[in-house]
């Protein structure tokens, strides 16, 4: 298993195309699920080849998939992309973007480092709090 985040770094939108070797479902850093639970469905399920943009606000989005992602990042020094395997640790969390201000930053790094983490487990155990779409996607 592989999962993966995405964080744009600039204050205007940012696209990043993605393929996958199977549909995926994509979550947003959400602020008002419980912290050890902080995934937030941005629609499923998405197909293998899909323009994921980014918001300037700097929420946060990844996924979770068992098979090979291949991604075009235009521009790096705007938008972090993160991957770790199975239940490895995420890196230690940046400073939280404009998106997580409200956030203590204890909550802000519990969310960080439980992002996607149970995802891998039951990904159809967590309720959808807000289906509203900050993030266009376009398949």
């Amino acid at each position: 298993m592989l999962r993966f985040m995405f964080i744009n770094n600039s204050n205007t939108d940012q696209v990043i195309e993605i393929k996958t070797g199977e549909r995926i479902i994509m979550y947003a850093l959400a602020t008002t699920t419980p912290n050890n639970q902080p995934e937030q469905e941005r629609g499923r399920p998405m197909s293998k080849r899909l323009r994921l943009t980014l918001p300037g606000d700097g929420e946060i989005y990844g996924f979770v998939t068992d098979e090979r992602v291949e991604y075009v990042n235009p521009d790096p020094s705007l938008v972090a992309v993160y991957s770790v395997s199975n239940k490895d640790p995420w890196p230690p969390p940046p400073p939280p973007t404009t998106h997580y201000q409200t956030l203590a930053a204890t909550d802000f790094k519990t969310r960080w480092n439980n992002f996607l983490l149970a995802l891998g487990v039951a990904p159809s155990s967590y309720d959808v709090v807000d289906r509203s779409i900050k993030v266009r996607v376009e398949q």
